[in-house]
Order: structure tokens, then C-alpha cells, then sequence
């Protein structure tokens, strides 16, 4: 009797592990992975992209909670972060993430419970909308434009978007799914931005580079028609600025990333302002003073812990990235 009951702990104890929710979408900015919790804490990820199966497991390292190694899973399949070292899943309030580092620790993607959402088409849009929404300014020989590009879509799933007043809509590109980084902009309300556009997202707003739109070929063969425009945030005069998504929404939907590191940088230290923090460094303190909502504080002693969880994160996965720029 006295073999058998640590046995019988040892058991109740491996049971106990908290596993990954399996039934839900979990979410890496682009597919919508299952997850399938298997015996000793295991657990296998799966997902579909352009008709090709990808896999991994997660290996619960022993003596760390909610820790996993990342290693191949058993059915000889794709696996796209096969350069992950590190699995750790984080909660506060209603979000619950994986977050995948790499041998130098740092922040590489994301993976957020979407629960029973398993269009992630439809939410890359979404997500990436969420980012270009806003209202901005383009400049023009007659003089000043106000645009605004809005995140609700009509009942045909197209995005609002209005010029000096006049009303059409904005349908997203994807390619199997995923964002392609262009728009189409409908005929409706003739306005001068009909056509298809890449948005480069840039430090002051967005750069729209118009295209080529043959629908015979993929968007990476459309060609450059020369047309460019420069459409500058505003502020709305409620205070909010060109950053604001990155405190509220995570950005493991990858398209920042296309992003310039000046762009990046600002974005960063953006989350840290909001909380009022003071910056060592000149330029930085001068940007975020021309702000009227910014005010530092005498001490930057306990702004960390200020900081959520989606903050956090982002701050995160924007030195990943400007650490490979």
C-alpha cells in the first residue's frame, strides 16, 4: 500500500495539469490551429494552410507551470515554428495566449483562444482594419482632404471608407486567407481613390502606392502604376492618436511588421506615454510632448506593472521584430 499511493499522487497530480482548451480557435494572426490535449500534458496543434497540413506538439517542461517545449508532431507534417524553443501560456481577464520565444528568448508569435470562431478570414480583416481605421488628412493642390477609414462593415462584408463627406467602401485582398497588405477601393461616390491600392503603414499614417489590378494574376505580379498618395492622421479631438490599437489589440496578426524601424520605435515607447512614462531620450521626449494628452510623470517607478497584458506583449513582439531590422 505505502508503493502505491505515491504512484496514485503522482498520477492525480499529472491530471491535474492545466492543458491547452481544446475546442476553441487558436489564433496566430493569420490560421486558426486546434488544439488536442494528449496524454502526460501533451498536446497537439494542428492547422490547414493552401491544402498543406501543419502540426507541432507542446511538451510540458517538468517544474515550470503552463511552460512547454515545442517540438515536431508524430504525423510527419509541417512545422512552421520549428524554431520556437520556449511555449508559455498567459491569462488576465478574458484573453488566454501561448506566446512563442525563441532560443534568445525573444517574443516570435502569439497564439490568442478565439473561442468558437473558426473564420479567421474574416478576422484577419478585421484585425487588420482595426489598425488602418481613423481619420486622416491628405493634401492636395486645391487644398485639405478629410478622409476617414472606418472598421464596420456593410451587409456585403465591404469597409466604409469616406472622402470629404462622399461615401464608398474598401474590400480587403487576401490571398488563401491571408492579408496581402492591398485594398480596392469600389467606384462608388467617384472618388479618386477608386482602384486598387498596397498600404504601407508609416510613422505619420499610410502611404497608398496604386496598382495594376489584373484579375488573372496573383497580387505579388501586380505592377506599380506610379500613383501615390499620403494620407496623414488627425486627431479626432478626443485623443486619440496613430498608435492607439497597440494598446488595446494584440498584434499577432504580423502585419506591423512591415512597418520601418523609425515607425516601430515610436509605436513602442506610444504604449509606455500612454501610461505617462518619462523618456531619457530627446527625441522621444519631444515627439510625445507635442501630444496634449501626454504628461510624464516624475518617476517611471511602477509603470510596468501598469501595463496589460496586450501591452505588454506588443512591446514584446515589436523589439523582436526591431531587433531583426
Amino acid at each position: 500500500m505505502k508503493k502505491i499511493l505515491p504512484i496514485l499522487l503522482a498520477l492525480v497530480a499529472l491530471s491535474a495539469r492545466a492543458q491547452v482548451t481544446e475546442g476553441v480557435t487558436w489564433y496566430d494572426g493569420e490560421l486558426g490551429y486546434s488544439a488536442r490535449n494528449m496524454a502526460a500534458g501533451k498536446v497537439l496543434m494542428n492547422a490547414m494552410a493552401e491544402g498543406e497540413e501543419l502540426e507541432f506538439m507542446l511538451v510540458p517542461v517538468a517544474g515550470k507551470k503552463d511552460t512547454y517545449q515545442l517540438v515536431d508532431g508524430p504525423n510527419d507534417c509541417v512545422n512552421p515554428y520549428s524554431k520556437i524553443a520556449t511555449v508559455r501560456r498567459m491569462k488576465e481577464g478574458k484573453l488566454d495566449v501561448l506566446c512563442f520565444y525563441d532560443a534568445a528568448n525573444l517574443l516570435q508569435a502569439v497564439f490568442s483562444n478565439e473561442g468558437d470562431v473558426w473564420n479567421t478570414d474574416e478576422l484577419n480583416r478585421e484585425r487588420w482594419m482595426g489598425q488602418l481605421a481613423g481619420e486622416y488628412f491628405f493634401n492636395e493642390v486645391e487644398g485639405e482632404t478629410r478622409i476617414g477609414i472606418y472598421e464596420y462593415r456593410d451587409e456585403d462584408g465591404c469597409f466604409g471608407m469616406r472622402v470629404d463627406g462622399v461615401e464608398t467602401t474598401i474590400n480587403v485582398v487576401n490571398f488563401n486567407g491571408s492579408i496581402t497588405g492591398f485594398i480596392r477601393v469600389s467606384e462608388m461616390g467617384g472618388t479618386i481613390f477608386i482602384g486598387t491600392w498596397k498600404v504601407i503603414q508609416t510613422l505619420d499614417g499610410l502611404t497608398l502606392q496604386e496598382v495594376e489590378d489584373d484579375p488573372d494574376e496573383y497580387f505579388f505580379d501586380w505592377k506599380p502604376t506610379g500613383m501615390e498618395y499620403f494620407l496623414t492622421k488627425a486627431d479626432r479631438g478626443n485623443g486619440t492618436c496613430r498608435f492607439d490599437f497597440a494598446t488595446t489589440q494584440l498584434l499577432n496578426d504580423r502585419q506591423f511588421r512591415r512597418m520601418d524601424k523609425a515607425a516601430l520605435r515610436v509605436m513602442r515607447n506610444y504604449i509606455l506615454a500612454r501610461h505617462g512614462y518619462k523618456f531619457s531620450s530627446a527625441d522621444l521626449q519631444e515627439y510625445f510632448s507635442r501630444e496634449p494628452w501626454y504628461a510624464p510623470r516624475e518617476s517611471n517607478d511602477g509603470i510596468s506593472d501598469e501595463l496589460s497584458l496586450v501591452e505588454r506583449l506588443n512591446i514584446e513582439l515589436i523589439k523582436a521584430v526591431e531587433a531583426g531590422l
